[in-house]
């Protein structure tokens, strides 16, 4: 059981009432008990290789971001190791398949005041030893509007590729 599993339990035998009890019933019975489990994980899965992002765009040099930002937000995470393909228990790859960059707003002088980022990806899950998908090519769109004079462009386009691989970590770890 998890530490909120844990919290939960002792806040209903501290006298949590019957509606703490009722509450807890109800997710033992969803299977929510456990937060921030292992989603549809396969059982005893703990790498993950992330090979590079294939680019179905012309938007040079974002499969390499796209790949480099889902590493990092999975070494942050901390839950799956990243490892190389040939020994990780699962294989996450994923394909840029739209990008697309668009001008907001101007101001007097005809300038960009504000523009939008917007990515969109499919990812698919291997599990390595099976040679099933867990997921196969599911989508994932963000999109992000800037004003021009305070986030350059590299920025702007960072901002959404970490709010895409949250997605597909949440995907990945909970499956919600």
């Amino acid at each position: 059981m998890t530490e909120r599993g844990r919290w939960a339990m002792d806040r209903v035998a501290k006298g949590g009432g019957y509606a703490g009890a009722a509450i807890l019933a109800v997710l033992l019975a969803a299977g929510c008990a456990t937060f921030g489990g292992t989603g549809s994980l396969p059982p005893g899965a703990s790498t993950i290789a992330i090979p590079m992002f294939r680019n179905e765009t012309l938007e040079p040099g974002i499969e390499e971001a796209a790949t480099q930002v889902l590493a990092e937000r999975f070494m942050i995470d901390g839950r799956l190791k990243i490892a190389p393909r040939d020994v990780a228990d699962l294989v996450l790859s994923g394909t840029i398949t739209s990008y697309d960059l668009r001008s907001q707003a101007y101001d007097r002088e005809d300038r960009v005041f504000s523009s939008s980022v917007r990515i969109g990806i499919a990812m698919s899950l291997l599990d390595a030893e099976s040679g099933d998908y867990v997921f196969f090519n599911r989508p994932y769109t963000e999109t992000g509007t800037y004003y021009e004079a305070i986030q350059p462009l590299g920025r702007r386009q960072n901002d959404v590729l970490i709010r895409l691989a949250n997605r597909v970590i949440d995907t990945v770890m909970e499956d919600w």
